[in-house]
């Protein structure tokens, strides 16, 4: 016990040196910003071999990469003060996370990894599948792709959330969801308009990728020739391989060059997942005619139901992007009370 008191006793004296000047004989300064933050060298270099080197006959260093808010709170935790991660906002953890892996302070990146996997939920893991290819963390990928797996009309959703302020999707992350093997979607047609809704919606960094991920053949020749993503002569290739499917031939003509050639469905299920999709898509595309005439296309609605829906997303557009969903869930229980 005597071991143990004493234990905290020297935690607490060195973390306390954080709030004395005396004998701070390292700073640390920050491009872009007229901040300084000075601390003892030899804790710096017991507890950071990255920093180690970067000291060996110096006592300034520039961060260029790092804001100095998530510097302090790294060296706060090189002091022992308690860091609570928990309590951070994900992009904060995201950043900390990634100076801990810089500077290889590794009980704030182990602290900091585990919380990123457990906020992994599907209104974020658009975000946190970037962090995972930014900071090489193939497991957190792993994760992100098992969501979308398993909850994939929900991530759907979650796109459809994005306001002005948000940051924009990336083609090359876009891509990697799409290229899933299995998903918990009816149509691989759903994919293609949220595609098209992103890049009507100017929030989308590119395509390409993206697109070829979808597998077109796995739609009927009706959904492809609405895919106005696609060039004619895109068009007719694939029209020419689905009929080749349908007739057991070889096709003609051979898929555009990097699409995929995969015409199996992912994992039809989950209709009202698809069905609360489309509405949302209602509420948030630009073009809502032509995706009205989509709606009505695939969904067998009575009339005095298709008369509901459109006077209820008419109405529900200028809806505030935070409250898409309750608003798209309302609508639902307005075309199908029962439920």
């Amino acid at each position: 016990m005597a071991c143990i008191a004493f234990n905290a006793n020297a935690i607490t004296q060195i973390s306390n040196l954080i709030y004395s000047e005396e004998d701070k004989d390292v700073t640390f300064t920050f491009e872009g910003f007229d901040v300084k933050i000075k601390a003892h060298k030899v804790l710096v270099k017991a507890v950071s071999p990255v920093l180690k080197e970067m000291l060996t006959g110096s006592t300034e260093i520039k961060i260029t990469d790092i804001h100095p808010n998530i510097f302090q709170w790294l060296i706060n935790a090189i002091y022992m003060l308690y860091v609570p991660v928990s309590t951070f906002e994900l992009g904060t953890v995201a950043n900390l996370n990634y100076a801990a892996f810089k500077f290889q302070v590794m009980d704030i990146y182990s602290s900091t990894a585990n919380e990123l996997f457990r906020r992994c939920q599907p209104e974020n893991v658009d975000f946190l599948m970037k962090v995972a290819k930014s900071q090489n963390m193939p497991e957190l990928e792993k994760v992100c792709k098992k969501i979308f797996n398993l909850h994939t009309y929900a991530v759907l959703e979650s796109w459809l959330l994005f306001d002005d302020s948000d940051d924009d999707f990336e083609d090359a992350i876009v891509s990697e969801f799409f290229s899933v093997n299995h998903l918990h979607i009816v149509s691989e047609f759903d994919l293609y308009v949220i595609l098209e809704t992103l890049v009507e919606s100017k929030c989308l960094k590119g395509w390409v990728r993206s697109l070829k991920e979808i597998r077109f053949q796995a739609m009927d020749t009706r959904e492809v020739l609405d895919c106005k993503l696609l060039r004619d002569s895109q068009k007719c290739a694939i029209i020419a391989n689905i009929d080749a499917l349908i007739h057991r031939e070889d096709p003609k003509i051979p898929m555009p060059d990097g699409f995929s050639t995969t015409f199996r469905n992912r994992n039809p299920t989950n209709e009202r997942g698809r069905f609360m999709l489309w509405i949302m898509i209602l509420l948030k595309c630009p073009n809502y005619d032509k995706n009205l005439d989509r709606f009505n296309d695939i969904f067998c609605l009575t009339q005095c139901q298709r008369c509901r829906l459109k006077f209820s997303t008419q109405k529900a557009r200028t809806t505030c992007p935070k409250h898409l969903y309750e608003k798209a869930d309302e609508i639902y229980g307005k075309i199908y009370p029962h439920f």
